[in-house]
Formats: C-alpha cells, sequence, structure tokens
C-alpha cells in the first residue's frame, strides 16, 4: 500500500519502517503449488497483504491503545507485522500469533526471535478457525481473512469464543464484493456490535485518495482495506 518503507537486507530479510519504529521481517520466496495454495490456508506465504500493512501502520499509530492488554493476531500470515510492532513497541500485557499454516507459524516464530521478543510476553502457535483459544483476549487483530465463505464462521466462532465481554476486534479487509457485509452479518449474528469506517486515519485515507488519481488500475473494491471495530 506503499505506507511502509520496506529494505531489504538479503534475498529473504527485509527491515520494514514506520516513522522510528523498525522491524525485521523474512519473506517465503519458495516457489508455490497449486496444492500449496489450495491447503489451509497458504495465502498469507505470497506476500504481506495491504490489509496488514495498513492494520500494522494503524497499531503504531495508536500504541498505547493496545498497553496492558492482551492481543491475539489471527491469520497472522507469513509476517504478523501487526503483532510483531505491537509487541516490539507497546506495553501490552501478552502477545498471541497465530495462523492455520504451520509454515507461516514457523516463519513468525524465526521473525520473533530476530526482532529478539523472545524475553518479551510473546509466544506463536497453529490456530485453525473454529478452534478456541486457551484464554480470552482483550484485543483481536484480523487482517484480510473474510474472503473465504467456507471459514467465515469459524473465523467469527473463534472470536467470540476467545474474546472477553467488552473486549474489541480489530479487522481490516477490503469489501471485495459482498464477502465484508458477509462477515459483518455473521459477526452480528453471534452477538458483535460492528463498526465499519473507511476513513479511520488520516494518513491511510490520503495514500487511498492518490491511488484512486493517480494509479488506473487500483480498484477500492478488492484494494482499499475497510476498518471494522467489533465489540463484544
Amino acid at each position: 500500500f506503499g505506507l511502509i518503507s520496506i529494505v531489504p537486507i538479503d534475498p529473504e530479510w527485509f527491515i520494514y519502517t514506520v516513522y522510528n519504529f523498525e522491524a525485521k521481517v523474512r519473506h517465503l520466496n519458495q516457489a508455490l503449488t497449486p496444492e500449496d495454495l489450495m491447503g489451509f490456508n497458504n495465502t498469507g506465504n505470497v506476500c504481506v497483504w495491504p490489509s496488514e500493512e495498513v492494520l500494522a501502520y494503524y497499531a503504531l499509530s495508536n500504541l498505547t491503545y493496545f498497553d496492558g492488554k492482551k492481543v491475539l493476531e489471527l491469520g497472522a500470515g507469513m509476517s504478523a507485522l501487526a503483532g510483531i510492532y505491537i509487541a516490539k513497541y507497546s506495553d501490552a500485557n501478552l502477545v498471541t500469533l497465530t495462523d492455520g499454516n504451520k509454515t507461516s507459524v514457523d516463519n513468525i516464530r524465526v521473525i520473533m526471535e530476530e526482532n529478539d521478543l523472545q524475553g518479551k510476553h510473546i509466544s506463536c502457535s497453529l490456530l485453525r478457525w473454529g478452534e478456541v483459544t486457551d484464554s480470552e483476549y482483550d484485543i483481536i487483530l484480523a487482517a484480510d481473512c473474510l474472503f473465504f465463505d467456507s471459514t467465515r464462521r469459524d473465523l467469527v466462532h473463534t472470536m467470540w469464543h476467545s474474546m472477553r465481554k467488552g473486549g474489541s476486534g480489530l479487522v481490516t479487509a477490503p469489501r471485495r464484493g459482498s464477502t465484508l457485509d458477509k462477515f459483518i452479518e455473521e459477526a452480528s449474528n453471534f452477538g458483535f456490535k460492528y463498526c465499519v469506517s473507511d476513513c479511520y486515519n488520516q494518513d491511510i485515507w490520503n495514500r487511498h485518495t492518490e491511488l484512486m488519481q493517480d494509479c488506473p488500475y487500483y480498484d477500492c473494491d478488492i484494494h482499499y482495506p475497510v476498518f471494522i471495530l467489533l465489540t463484544k
């Protein structure tokens, strides 16, 4: 999305910088077969998606929001960028990074080690949607996790049963046809209250308007991450 400076260190490792905040991120460069992409769920190993970048940027703009909180990231992909930044720069009480794909989880653990996060209150584990965590969280993060029809209800189930009463969910995703609306409907059926925002950070909004004006291939329906705040 162009909000984060990305500088290569070597073919695998990159430094992601926002303001004065840095994180080392390892990209997975292996060739993916069709079978890989159809596995549970390997899309997070393809790249760092704009929704994850935007969620990380939003988190860094609101770091005190996470102070003293237990934070869970679902579908964190190969980078868990938002969760890594929160663990590194906020005073969160606990940060748990999860994905349903073992390759992603293994890579996140390497990233944690490279960013010297082993001594902090951070962990990483395999968690597939529909499963429930051992503890309840104050804040749950999810970036670009809404487009699979077959797992949408499972995602909401995990969010509902892993969140404490009074907790909140921070979700970023493009509208992508009706997929975002279907997620909101499912979340509402579980009992979540929700607020959907197109303009939720001025820098993100300014970048969106620039792309609308200057990039002929930019389609806000599939490229612009909308922000959803869920409350339980």
